[in-house]
């Protein structure tokens, strides 16, 4: 698990915790690793020994980590909310769950049983990246509304 942590942030402190009781009860103590926070050579490195890359955050507003994981080529598994409705193209660069563990879950085994799904959506998921997403795309966008003002 990788995120951006604060330990200056309560609610920081107390989820990574919690996490690690769920941990010890779950007996899957030495089975996760948490990466608090990552530079970001540790970062490309993570993502490319990734199959895929899941995405919690709920009514997140845009969220640069599924356009992180896609230009990477990975897969995206994210909640059905927020920005990743904008990113994550459905059944084509990812999956976009409900907000429950069952379908996150789904999801994965779906990576893990056909290995070239992953490949398949990691390759559109970059080229989704750059069409859609991109400095030249943002350029080009922008640059059409101004001449249709004018």
């Amino acid at each position: 698990m990788a995120g951006g942590y604060d330990e200056n942030l309560a609610e920081n402190v107390e989820h990574f915790h919690e996490l690690q009781d769920l941990l010890g009860k779950l007996d899957l103590s030495g089975k996760v690793s948490f990466f608090k926070s990552v530079s970001s050579t540790a970062k490309m490195a993570l993502f490319k020994s990734a199959s895929a890359v899941i995405y919690t955050p709920s009514n997140e507003h845009f969220g640069i980590v599924p356009l992180e994981s896609m230009y990477m080529e990975k897969p995206v598994i994210a909640m059905k909310s927020g920005g990743p409705l904008e990113t994550v193209e459905n059944e084509k660069t990812g999956f976009l769950c409900d907000e429950n563990p069952i379908p996150v879950a789904e999801a994965m085994v779906k990576f893990i049983r056909y290995p070239d799904l992953a490949k398949e959506m990691g390759s559109a998921g970059k080229q989704r990246v750059k069409t859609h997403f991109s400095f030249t795309s943002f350029a080009n966008t922008l640059n059409g509304m101004i001449l249709s003002i004018s």
